[in-house]
């Protein structure tokens, strides 16, 4: 009872919070754009149920039968982070009209491909190196146990 009484708490909050979001964007429509955000919203909406969803799953079902399991952690980590990364990444590397952009200080000219693939690689470089560590420690524990008494 009392966790359903806190998600509609919660609940009413969120729906609070949308409403001021839509009002300041229809109150300020010259500056918001209206359309722009509900096209933005709707291809949000249709990428992450058409696309990024059925992906996600398809890389889960993939890891988890081919990947061994002392691995598995350290691949599924890999992946989330790797995941975060290109969607902050990618939005400076796939932005149409090149890096520099008057009206944004906070976009620099700098070489943003390059950059998410070294980010990628060290990444990764971490999860292979999280994944040497755990098989060692798998082997080490079962080199340090004792014979079993078969007899």
């Amino acid at each position: 009872m009392k966790q359903s009484v806190g998600r509609a708490i919660v609940g009413a909050i969120g729906i609070g919070f949308v409403v001021v979001g839509v009002r300041g964007i229809l109150t300020h429509s010259h500056d918001t754009h209206p359309r722009s955000w509900i096209t933005w919203v709707i291809a949000a909406a249709l990428a992450h149920d058409l696309i990024l969803a059925p992906a996600i799953a398809v890389v889960g079902v993939v890891v988890g039968r081919l990947v061994p399991r002392r691995a598995r952690a350290a691949v599924q980590v890999g992946l989330l982070v790797s995941g975060c990364v290109l969607v902050v990444g990618l939005t400076a590397v796939l932005t149409p009209g090149g890096r520099h952009y008057a009206d944004n200080s906070s976009l620099l000219p700098l070489a943003y491909g390059r950059n998410l693939v070294i980010v990628l690689a060290i990444v990764w470089t971490a999860i292979a190196i999280a994944i040497v560590v755990a098989l060692r420690r798998r082997t080490r524990r079962v080199e340090a146990a004792p014979p079993s008494q078969d007899g």
